[in-house]
């Protein structure tokens, strides 16, 4: 029994000794674990300190970038927004060349002032982005800076906008972008016209008055004033007799086809004046950006893709710098634990490598554009040109009108249904012709039989003008004579056949032309005058047989021998000037187009 009792104490002795150890054993075993977990953590902070490192070193560069141009941006705040609120104020009613002219008067008045401002101040740059732009684009609005310009006047000015619009661009372009926003449209002469406002103002839909004349209701003045109260918590206007609830909603926009309108001092401080009217150059610009889409559409729609992408690229980055400094600014402990920050900065610098790359694509996108637009320059400028030349044609008879949403179709489908070529050269060549062609056959239709050579000889012209193969004043010498000069002709010899009128001309053309030098002198002398098939002689003295001083036939140009017509032998010149654009644009367009209705049928389905 004794020896059992010892055993039984040793045992006990063990087990005691075993749990001692086991209770070492988990006391060593929990600070493994701690150990381990602290070594994970150290692991895992590591492995985020070096993400965030990297992710903050690039970071570091893009909003340092970023900074700087920020603080460029800011430092010519300033003299921006004076200059854009300046732009925004007094641009409307000027051309193109007045509003650069004024801006670059502005910029050196903030230079004087020692008020920063961009030096390459662009109203766009600073009052709109790509994507708008891009949506006004597709809902009518021309492509061109001064079109582009014009928005944002109408959509930027304090005061509500009337345009001046006699193509009627603005008006499609305004239809377009308030259509979803429930657009009432009417005019002032409609019965129903101030019940129309009066709900417009009550539910803030937006309203388009057309075919404004030259005064305007008086009952729309507080409108236009915005001539808001408030009363008992309602904010009313007064509307003739009553006071109406006014939605901050409601927008209004004045609309006119009148060319030259003269609107007094008192309605235009009420509004916005935005001149629509198209110009060569805006027209030219507008039909460029047709003939690139319709010839180039593969870079359109690259371009309209890459915008998008650009836009919602830069939407969804700037929704992430927001986050970061969020979290930032939530976070508390250790940064290197909050896996959501480091997470969110990863997805930042991949966002902003993504644009980066699609922005240099852009830019190499239109480089792109921009070749292929100036290779078909001499294309719109064609266009643009038959326009204005079709637009003079007003100043003939009244009557003859065409438009410029008319004039773009036959411009379109010119382009659309010419035949294709793959060599650029010929292919320009080929739209040059028919787009003159086109505009020729179409608008003679509707011209009186005694007006279409006038009209060939004013296409003739604009084309030639432009290119300065005609000078302004040798024309306006064709067109009006010697009116207005200065030169004091000598007393004119005594001859029965050379009247006053023809003795000033010819002095005219001698002093103030050196291709004319000697004219005076000669045109007693019996000259032959050759243009074409036409040929006619001069001899005005039929008593004087001495040969001139130099043969003028082969002297002058077709056009100056039309001038030597116009002094000496004005009766002949009609029939000189049918030969002038016969030998210049080709016999077709002397002739009368014929006219067939399955013709005009499949045309008018096109169009």
């Amino acid at each position: 029994m004794a020896v059992l009792r010892a055993k039984q104490k040793e045992v006990e002795a063990i087990e005691a000794q075993l749990n001692k150890m086991l209770d070492e054993l988990r006391v060593v075993e929990e600070e493994r674990k701690k150990l381990q977990a602290d070594v994970d953590l150290a692991a895992a902070r590591l492995s985020r300190a070096g993400k965030l490192t990297q992710a903050l070193a690039d970071e570091q560069t893009r909003w340092e970038d970023s900074v700087k141009a920020a603080s460029k941006a800011l430092y010519c705040t300033t003299g921006d927004i004076i200059i854009a609120s300046g732009c925004i104020a007094y641009f409307g009613a000027f051309p193109a060349a007045y509003r650069r002219e004024l801006v670059a008067k502005w910029i050196a008045e903030c230079k004087k002032l020692e008020i920063p401002a961009s030096s390459t101040f662009n109203l766009i740059e600073v009052m709109a982005d790509s994507y708008t732009i891009r949506t006004w684009n597709s809902q009518g609005l021309p492509r061109d800076s001064v079109s582009t310009e014009n928005g944002i006047l109408v959509t930027r000015a304090g005061r509500w906008p009337l345009t001046i619009d006699p193509q009627e661009q603005a008006n499609r372009w305004i239809r377009n972008m308030e259509k979803e926003s429930g657009l009432m449209i009417t005019k002032l002469n409609d019965p129903n016209y101030l019940r129309v406002l009066e709900n417009c103002i009550r539910l803030g839909w937006p309203m388009l008055i057309e075919d404004l004349g030259e005064t305007l209701e008086a009952t729309l003045a507080p409108v236009l004033l915005k001539q808001t109260f408030l009363q008992a918590g309602r904010l009313l206007i007064r509307l003739g007799d009553s006071d109406i609830e006014y939605d901050p909603q409601f927008r209004l926009y004045l609309t006119t086809k009148l060319a030259n309108p003269h609107y007094l001092p008192e309605i235009c401080i009420q509004v916005t004046l935005v001149n629509f009217t198209v110009t060569l150059s805006g027209l030219e610009d507008q039909l460029l950006a047709d003939v690139v889409r319709l010839e180039r559409p593969d870079l359109e729609v690259l371009r309209t893709e890459l915008i998008v992408r650009i836009n919602a690229d830069k939407a969804s980055l700037l929704e992430i710098e927001d986050k970061i400094l969020r979290l930032l600014y939530a976070s508390t402990g250790n940064i290197l634990d909050d896996e959501e920050l480091i997470e969110t900065l990863n997805e930042s610098k991949e966002t902003s490598e993504i644009i980066n790359a699609r922005l240099e694509e852009t830019e190499a996108t239109e480089l792109n554009i921009s070749a292929a637009r100036e290779k078909y320059r001499t294309v719109a400028t064609r266009g643009a040109v038959m326009y204005f030349a079709v637009a003079q044609l007003a100043d003939i008879d009244p009557m003859y009108q065409f438009s410029l949403k008319y004039f773009n179709q036959i411009f379109n489908l010119v382009i659309e249904k010419s035949e294709k070529s793959d060599v650029l050269e010929v292919r320009l060549d080929i739209l040059r012709r028919e787009i003159t062609l086109s505009v020729y056959r179409n608008v003679s239709r509707g011209l009186f039989e005694r007006h279409k050579l006038v009209f060939s000889f004013l296409l003739n012209m604009a084309i030639y003008l432009h290119a300065g193969l005609v000078t302004p004043e040798q024309w306006n010498f064709v067109l009006r004579g010697p009116t207005g000069s200065a030169v004091v002709p000598p007393k004119k010899p005594a001859i029965e056949a050379l009247t006053e009128l023809m003795w000033l001309s010819t002095c005219h053309l001698n002093e103030t032309d050196e291709r004319f030098a000697g004219i005076a002198e000669d045109c007693l002398k019996k000259h032959t005058i050759t243009i074409g098939a036409f040929s006619t002689e001069v001899h005005v003295d039929s008593t004087n047989f001495d040969p001139p001083s130099k043969d003028w036939d082969e002297h002058l140009t077709s056009f100056e021998k039309l001038m030597i017509l116009k002094c000496l032998k004005e009766e002949k010149l009609v029939f000189a000037m049918g030969e002038y654009v016969s030998t210049s644009l080709g016999s077709v367009f002397i002739e009368s187009p014929t006219i067939q209705l399955n013709t005009l049928y499949v045309y008018y389905i096109f169009c």
